[in-house]
C-alpha cells in the first residue's frame, strides 16, 4: 500500500468500504483530514444523497446553525486538482456533516485494503482545505474528543 495516499487533503475512492458494526460494504469517497502513525482523521464518507436544505438556501462552504453543521462542496465547482493536474470538482452537491462524518480510525484498518481498492481521485487546494478544517474545528457538533485535535490542526495551518 502506498503510504503517501493517506495524506491530508487527499480525496480517496475506497472500493468495498467496510462500515463498522455491519457487514455492509459499499464504494465510498473519503477525505483525508490528518494522519499520524496511530490514527487517521477522515471524513468517512462524503455524502451526496442527503441534503438538509433546499438548493436555493445552499452556499458553497461552511454552514453552522442550531440544528446542523456541515461543509458543502457545490457541484461542478473547482476545489482542487486530480492526479493528472486537471481541475477536480464534485459532480453532485457533496456534504461533510460534522456530527456524523468526522471519525478517527486506527491506521491499521487501512492497511487491510489492497492497492487496487483505494485510489486517489483528487487533492483539495490549500484554501479549500483550510476552510474545511476551520468549519470542523469551529462546529459545536464536533465530538469533544476531537475538538483539541482539530483546534491544533487549524492552528498549524495559520
Amino acid at each position: 500500500m502506498d503510504e503517501n495516499i493517506f495524506l491530508p487533503k487527499h480525496i480517496l475512492l475506497i472500493k468495498n468500504y467496510q462500515f463498522d458494526n455491519t457487514d455492509e460494504t459499499k464504494d465510498k469517497i473519503s477525505l483525508m483530514l490528518d494522519a499520524n502513525e496511530e490514527d487517521i482523521f477522515i471524513v468517512q464518507a462524503l455524502v451526496t444523497s442527503v441534503q438538509k436544505l433546499p438548493d436555493e438556501k445552499l452556499n458553497h462552504g461552511c454552514t453552522n446553525s442550531a440544528e446542523y453543521s456541515f461543509y458543502h462542496f457545490e457541484k461542478d465547482r473547482i476545489v482542487g486538482k486530480m492526479p493528472n493536474q486537471e481541475d477536480f470538482k464534485f459532480l453532485k452537491n457533496t456534504f461533510i456533516y460534522v456530527a456524523e462524518n468526522i471519525i478517527r480510525i486506527p491506521t491499521d484498518k487501512y492497511n487491510t485494503y489492497t492497492q487496487n481498492s483505494i485510489s486517489l481521485l483528487g487533492i483539495l487546494d490549500n484554501d479549500e482545505y483550510k476552510r474545511v478544517i476551520k468549519c470542523i474545528a469551529k462546529s459545536r457538533f464536533l465530538k469533544n474528543k476531537l475538538k483539541k485535535i482539530f483546534q491544533s490542526i487549524l492552528e498549524n495551518l495559520t
